[in-house]
């Protein structure tokens, strides 16, 4: 590819300020240059991994990790943004957000197949809209059901001595009980149903669960001094995380675990995938 600061002046119309060049991280440059090319018409032409888009030059580059989060979010014009989010979907990105009305434009964004947040933007107030709240239809809230997308079921003879020690040596609250027999109990975002075995459907047996707490140092002095059996002491890994691991009365595993830096999975070892961007 030429130097860029050659190649952004052959741009026809470029103004002072204007953004004309553009590095996109990428897992796989030939995968990320499909993508884009076949969502948004770039011009690509690996494996130079470069790619002209209307008013904007760029390239793919792999020496620095997708950024599914932090930095700047760039928004890319589209004629419809509910066909192409499931364009995009379609093609190998995952949903984030949207579509959502924006004054008189309509958003929404995925990430890309490397991990990027990406923004797609469609300044036609009209007919999208109806086609995107189509595609996209409200979720019903229901106050039985936490909002969170899994919850883990977790089997105990006795469900009322359950809640009293989740909630006394790991600081749970119930959110709801049903008898003697069934419960909800949170910590976080994080929500698990508690049952016995003589009723429930959930499989018996011991189960392992990692939750992120805001100090697994205070959570372990406290988990400890009330009594839990401690398996592992807090310690941190490569991963960015500090954890601690403590068996509960029924004999499950509960690991408690504490961000303490932010790190990409290349960095020890990993491989993102992409639902990296998604959240919850």
């Amino acid at each position: 590819m030429t130097d860029p600061q050659d190649q952004a002046t052959s741009i026809p119309g470029l103004e002072p300020g204007q953004l004309c060049y553009l590095q996109i991280p990428a897992l796989d440059i030939t995968a990320s240059a499909r993508f884009y090319e076949r969502l948004f018409g770039w011009e690509v032409d690996p494996p130079e991994a470069g790619f002209e888009a209307p008013g904007l030059i760029g390239q793919w580059v792999t020496d620095r990790p997708p950024a599914p989060d932090a930095g700047p979010v760039g928004w890319i014009n589209v004629a419809d943004v509910g066909r192409a989010l499931k364009d995009a979907q379609a093609a190998g990105a995952t949903p984030r957000e949207g579509p959502l009305p924006d004054g008189p434009r309509l958003l929404a964004s995925f990430t890309d197949p490397a991990g990027n947040l990406v923004g797609i933007v469609s300044h036609d107030p009209g007919a999208p809209v109806e086609q995107a709240e189509a595609a996209a239809p409200a979720r019903l809230d229901n106050r039985t059901m936490p909002d969170c997308a899994v919850i883990p079921q977790l089997v105990y003879d006795d469900v009322t001595a359950a809640i009293e020690w989740l909630c006394d040596r790991f600081g749970l609250l119930e959110r709801w009980h049903a008898g003697d027999h069934r419960a909800q109990l949170s910590i976080g975002g994080c929500t698990v149903a508690i049952t016995e075995p003589r009723t429930s459907k959930a499989l018996p047996g011991r189960v392992s669960l990692l939750v992120r707490v805001p100090d697994a140092d205070a959570h372990h002095e406290r988990a400890r001094a009330r009594g839990a059996r401690i398996l592992a002491a807090p310690q941190d890994f490569p991963y960015g995380e500090r954890q601690y691991t403590a068996e509960d009365l029924g004999g499950h595993h509960w690991t408690f675990s504490q961000s303490i830096a932010d790190v990409a999975p290349e960095q020890w070892g990993g491989t993102s995938g992409p639902g990296m961007g998604r959240r919850g």
